[in-house]
């Protein structure tokens, strides 16, 4: 991992995190099966984006939380 924080913003982060054993990691697969949908950029790009619309990403996140 490359960063720009410094050893004393770091060490802040660290403790405003809090402790590892709080977190749990969760493999979430974001497709066109649950939350996205496919969509063309305005340069002609096969994109994916967010059911609810472009730049709406509100049921993404609901998705997450909830998982």
């Amino acid at each position: 991992m490359v960063t720009d924080i410094g050893i004393n913003g770091l060490e802040k982060l660290v403790v405003s995190l809090g402790s590892f054993t709080d977190y749990a990691l969760a493999k979430i697969n974001l497709s066109t099966d649950n939350v996205l949908v496919n969509g063309k950029s305005p340069q002609g790009q096969f994109i994916l984006i967010p059911k609810q619309g472009s730049g709406d990403w509100t049921g993404v996140q609901n998705y997450i939380k909830n998982y």
